[in-house]
């Protein structure tokens, strides 16, 4: 487990043009002084496109995410990584 730190950007470009697009990104760092038992930090990265539908305020979302976590069991170093797409929908009310 870890206790990590984000940064988030988000641009919307209705509020500039007139194209219905939206552009989420997220950063998500863990160091090794945050992290105890057997983690030994991680880090994690997603972008995502929006295009905005019924009344510009919802949005179909196409999300790509990369987790990469390091471990130190008893000695021995490994990480785990992983990659992941999704497709959504974001309701705004």
């Amino acid at each position: 487990m870890t206790l990590g730190f984000t940064l988030m950007g988000f641009y919307d470009s209705l509020e500039y043009e007139r194209i219905p697009l939206e552009i989420i990104t997220e950063v998500t760092y863990a160091p090794q002084f945050s992290s105890y038992a057997d983690s030994d930090g991680s880090l994690e990265f997603a972008a995502a496109i929006g295009f905005h539908i019924f009344n510009n305020r919802n949005a179909v979302l196409l999300k790509y995410r990369y987790t990469l976590m390091q471990f130190d069991d008893n000695g021995d170093d490994w990480e785990m990584w992983e990659n992941a797409a999704a497709v959504g929908l974001w309701l705004r009310f």
